[in-house]
């Protein structure tokens, strides 16, 4: 049997969407900002770039590296 689990996280439109466990791997990689395609499988790209057009990730250029950060938390007062 195949250990998987879901994890809720907010959007940039402050929807909440599941990810499962390899999306949850990738999303605690770009809150630590250690997300970089160059150095990721191409597997693992493509899920980075779902979760990018899920609008859960933010992309980012610097030079020829492409690199995923999860969108910041700024709560509106």
């Amino acid at each position: 049997m195949i250990n998987t689990y879901m994890r809720a996280v907010k959007c940039k439109n402050n929807h909440i969407s599941f990810i499962n466990s390899l999306e949850t791997k990738l999303y605690d990689l770009a809150k630590l900002d250690k997300l970089c395609a160059t150095e990721m499988s191409e597997r693992d790209v493509h899920v980075a770039e779902e979760l990018y057009q899920k609008n859960i990730f933010d992309k980012h250029s610097k030079g020829d590296q492409v690199f995923y950060t999860v969108h910041s938390k700024k709560e509106q007062l």
